[in-house]
């Protein structure tokens, strides 16, 4: 029998500091929603959904998109976010206040699909965006089919959320942010009766068009909210920053020129392959500049695709390494704690396995074995082999685009 004096608001585990979490939601948006807009140069009507609960799914460029989206919306909500930020004592103060859904990169996402449903079930709105990651390259990522499942189940009213800028603010491969302008548009509210007339299939249609957006393009044909920010004169706007093309190795894996792997590497503004000799730079608009066969990472990551799903029978016959990527920290992740498993090991890839050597001793992973890869920032790898959870961190900059491109293709998954 329950206790009749139970704040009836903590009946259910998913409600525990719910009171506290919305009361800092209102007051952080009016105290702080404008000096937010100026900070981060978001631009953007305010929009107010008429359901009370719903599923607000947006793209993904920035770390702060759901602060963007949420100054976007003005409406409470619980965000799904990486469970990296959640450790140590400011882990603890977000938990607190703001409740998000842990999402584990590189492993399943039953149980964070679970704690979705039973938010929404239980009246909490849940923010998302379902590319699951920032997008390398500037284009929207591929959104998992099962996004259009999570909507079907839930019951719950979708809202589609779309930001413009924030990649050329904050590419991901980038070190430096750059200054310059961002937008936002709600795009659609579909209320709980639209949504059961349509098919798993047709929902998520109707996401994958709402949430794309390709940098590039939106440089050549400015959105509405992007326009007024171009300067007399200039067809595109200027996001100025320094070192524009240091890190863009992380996207960049694959050369043109000489077809190997890893070979790029980066410094300030430019860029070239140790290899082939070709080089490039990045200039304030995001477009690369010199003698090379593409003008932005989105048609050269088109490219890297391409060419590995060309190349994947020869690729499974492939006896020596593709690449090795040297000096990680290697940690078997445990549910409450990371046990370091070698100090100083190099990963190298083949055709079927990983290979993480040690000084002294060597852990063979097979690529039949992983199931899932996963990038934090751009300098932690990390992948789901049988049921054991691993990380890799890195000195320097790695490509975890190229670990998740050749296990694809070399084990039969889709590469999209």
């Amino acid at each position: 029998m329950s206790d009749p004096n139970l704040d009836k608001e903590h009946k259910h585990p998913v409600k525990k500091h719910l009171r506290l979490q919305k009361a800092f939601w209102y007051l952080a948006e009016v105290l702080f929603g404008p000096v937010l807009r100026l900070v981060l140069n978001f631009h953007c009507k305010t929009a107010r959904p008429k359901a009370k609960t719903f599923l607000a799914l947006c793209n993904h460029n920035n770390d702060l998109d759901c602060i963007s989206m949420a100054i976007g919306l003005w409406r409470h909500m619980r965000f799904v976010a990486s469970a990296n930020i959640l450790s140590g004592f400011a882990g603890k103060l977000i938990a607190l206040f703001l409740g998000p859904i842990p999402r584990r990169k590189g492993a399943r996402a039953d149980d964070t699909v679970e704690l979705i449903l039973e938010n929404l079930k239980n009246g909490i709105s849940v923010g998302m965006m379902p590319e699951g990651n920032r997008s390398w390259d500037g284009e929207t990522m591929f959104i998992p089919n099962r996004t259009g499942e999570v909507v079907k189940a839930s019951g719950a009213a979708l809202i589609t959320y779309r930001i413009h800028g924030e990649f050329l603010k904050t590419p991901r491969y980038g070190k430096y942010t750059r200054k310059g302008p961002s937008s936002g548009e709600l795009i659609r509210e579909y209320s709980p009766e639209e949504l059961s007339k349509m098919t798993v299939e047709e929902i998520n249609g109707v996401i994958a068009k709402d949430l794309y957006v390709n940098a590039f393009e939106d440089q050549k044909h400015p959105p509405e909210g992007l326009k007024r920010f171009r300067k007399k004169g200039q067809e595109m706007i200027r996001y100025r920053g320094k070192c524009l093309a240091e890190s863009i190795e992380s996207i960049l894996y694959l050369c043109p020129a000489c077809k190997q792997f890893g070979t790029i590497e980066s410094r300030g503004n430019g860029f070239h392959c140790r290899a082939s000799g070709l080089t490039g730079t990045v200039n304030e608009y995001g477009f690369l500049s010199g003698d090379l066969p593409y003008d932005n990472p989105v048609d050269w990551n088109h490219f890297q695709k391409a060419y590995v799903k060309a190349h994947a029978r020869e690729f499974k016959e492939k006896t020596d390494a593709f690449f090795t990527d040297e000096g990680a920290r290697f940690y078997e992740v445990l549910p409450t704690e990371k046990r370091l498993l070698f100090e100083n090991a190099s990963l190298t890839f083949f055709r079927d396995r990983i290979e993480v050597r040690g000084e002294k001793d060597v852990l063979t992973v097979p690529l039949s074995d992983v199931s899932r890869i996963g990038a934090f920032r751009s300098r932690r790898l990390l992948f789901t082999a049988g049921e054991t959870y691993y990380e890799a961190a890195f000195p320097g900059i790695v490509s975890a685009v190229k670990y998740d491109a050749l296990w694809r293709v070399l084990t039969g998954r889709e590469y999209f």
